[in-house]
């Protein structure tokens, strides 16, 4: 360990510096230093997509949410187009109406699921407590 003032190298972990008599500051070794500013903003704006989660390293997370956000979105188009479009699997069987209501759900629940997961993840965020792919808790505002 080294001093911040005077830049000795300390044995152990004292409290003051031996050279200078500066109060040394012990960071925990679980702190990340990713910052926790960029985290919240990611996470409130663009959370439902997880792109906080490529930010934090959690790359596995991150991809799930992404593909489920971009089915949930192109499912929920494809509902609109069949109301206006008679070209499907339900145009010669049923109502273009209840095609609708049979891919909206769908679309509906993939959507409310990343968007409830996206504003989990704002508020670990807010709190301090969201940890980064090394298992590090991203608390620093910087």
């Amino acid at each position: 360990m080294y001093c911040s003032n005077c830049g000795k190298l300390l044995e152990g972990s004292p409290e003051y510096c031996s050279n200078c008599g500066t109060k040394l500051q012990h960071s925990p070794t679980n702190i990340s230093p990713k910052s926790r500013l960029a985290m919240t903003l990611l996470s409130f704006f663009l959370g439902w997509l997880g792109i906080h989660r490529f930010y934090a390293g959690k790359i596995g997370t991150a991809v799930t949410m992404l593909v489920l956000s971009i089915v949930g979105i192109l499912t929920y188009v494809g509902a609109f187009i069949s109301l206006f479009v008679k070209v499907g699997f339900y145009s010669y069987r049923a109502e273009p109406g209840v095609a609708f209501f049979v891919t909206i759900i769908p679309a509906a629940v993939l959507l409310a699921t990343t968007h409830i997961w996206g504003f989990v993840d704002f508020i670990l965020s807010v709190a301090g407590v969201f940890k980064d792919k090394d298992g590090k808790v991203i608390s620093k505002w910087q």
